[in-house]
């Protein structure tokens, strides 16, 4: 039985979240195979832990997840239709569990074969380049190797909004028990994500690969403002903090006391940068009335929720190292495989302008620029045609989910 080894596996960037994670996942797929019937599945680790991005909320109580725990439960063909009827059973062990309190973990069950017969796709190429297999049949994704460096579609995207799993199963639905792990995640931070994903795979850029990550970036952004505007953030952070100071010479995180001037000098830069910060300012979200499968109906504002205090407690970090509240948005980190699709992510909301309370209106603008900023690739059939499915798409998620009725974003069509 192939099981975690707690020396080699990297799920997070940083050593404190990689050991959270760590515990986590064992405790995970501990709950998974003793709650299963009949010979044990190979138990397949995918999403952003499988690619070493695992995200963490930090405050004074401690570290929170910021990050999902997708599991595959490949199994044989013979085992598939049980392992399907297996899930309520495993979700309710799951939540049973204290130690699971707040965490996310979606599930699939599959086959070999299935695997094999997935079409190419970023969910599918990435869990077949970078999976883990935590326990069961260490060689079950060798079938996915015909997937391995495939160009990805054009008018593949929207990634996690459509739930694109390696085959359209219903996966346990997400389930939390902290408002930290909230509508944030889900229906803002994961939804620009993934705009700047679509807009890659439009342009031809998407390279889930560490060798092509800096080739990535240098192709999207060289020569663009957009680009030169980023990369000069520390300047413009260090220049707000030296305003807010009365001139005074100040370098970022330096007036660890004066948290207030470190918040506003942060916006102003922000501002500058023509960002949006709005989720954190005044956008913050909690499920209400939910279903008894954990799925949210509903969504309310939350003046002075947990989230948003932990949201404060980052501004140190934040401010410490100019760049990493912008990772903390769109989930991306130095050196990691999808790095380069977060770039694009990053560069797309500096170039919305700042909106800090229209919801639609900003998706809307992020759509319209990623249709600025990404070019459509060379000899794409019908490129326009792609670009309005993508964006109708995005607005149909957007509607239904996040707006509920008060308030709906136009679709469109080529002009």
């Amino acid at each position: 039985m192939h099981s975690i080894d707690p020396y080699n596996e990297r799920f997070a960037p940083d050593r404190d979240a990689d050991r959270y994670y760590r515990e986590k996942v064992r405790a995970v797929v501990g709950i998974v195979l003793d709650a299963w019937e009949g010979d044990s599945p190979a138990v397949v680790l995918s999403g952003s832990l499988a690619l070493g991005e695992g995200r963490v909320v930090r405050a004074d109580d401690g570290i929170g997840p910021a990050s999902d725990i997708d599991l595959y439960l490949v199994t044989t063909e013979e085992r598939h239709a049980a392992g399907l009827d297996l899930l309520p059973r495993v979700r309710a062990a799951l939540r049973r569990s204290p130690g699971c309190r707040g965490l996310t973990v979606d599930l699939g069950v599959t086959s070999p074969a299935r695997l094999a017969a997935a079409p190419v796709s970023i969910a599918n190429r990435t869990l077949a380049e970078y999976g883990r297999v935590l326990a069961g049949d260490a060689d079950v994704l060798d079938c996915m190797r015909s997937l391995k460096g495939q160009p990805i579609p054009p008018t593949d995207g929207l990634l996690l909004l459509q739930n694109r799993t390696v085959e359209a199963l219903v996966p346990v639905p997400l389930f939390t028990e902290s408002s930290m792990h909230d509508a944030f995640w889900y229906l803002h931070a994961k939804t620009v994500r993934d705009i700047g994903l679509s807009a890659a795979v439009v342009a031809g850029r998407f390279a889930p690969r560490l060798s092509d990550r800096a080739e990535l970036v240098r192709a999207t952004w060289e020569g663009s403002d957009l680009g030169a505007v980023v990369s000069d953030f520390p300047a413009l952070y260090e220049r707000a903090v030296r305003d807010e100071a009365g001139g005074a010479t100040a370098s970022p995180g330096a007036n660890a006391k004066s948290g207030a001037r470190d918040e506003t000098a942060l916006r102003r830069a922000w501002q500058d940068l023509g960002a949006t910060l709005f989720a954190v300012a005044r956008w913050e979200y909690r499920a209400v009335d939910p279903r008894a499968n954990g799925a949210p109906t509903s969504w309310v504002s939350v003046g002075n929720s947990p989230f948003r205090r932990r949201v404060k407690s980052w501004l140190p970090y934040a401010t410490g190292e100019p760049g990493v509240f912008l990772r903390a948005l769109t989930g991306g980190f130095p050196g990691t495989p999808m790095q380069g699709a977060y770039a694009a992510a990053s560069c797309l909301m500096a170039s919305v302008g700042a909106a800090w309370g229209d919801m639609s209106g900003n998706t809307d603008a992020m759509l319209e620029g990623a249709r600025a900023t990404c070019p459509f690739r060379a000899g794409s059939r019908a490129p326009e045609a792609a670009w309005w499915e993508m964006r109708n798409a995005i607005c149909d998620y957007w509607n239904e989910t996040v707006l509920g009725g008060s308030r709906t974003i136009e679709k469109g069509s080529p002009r």
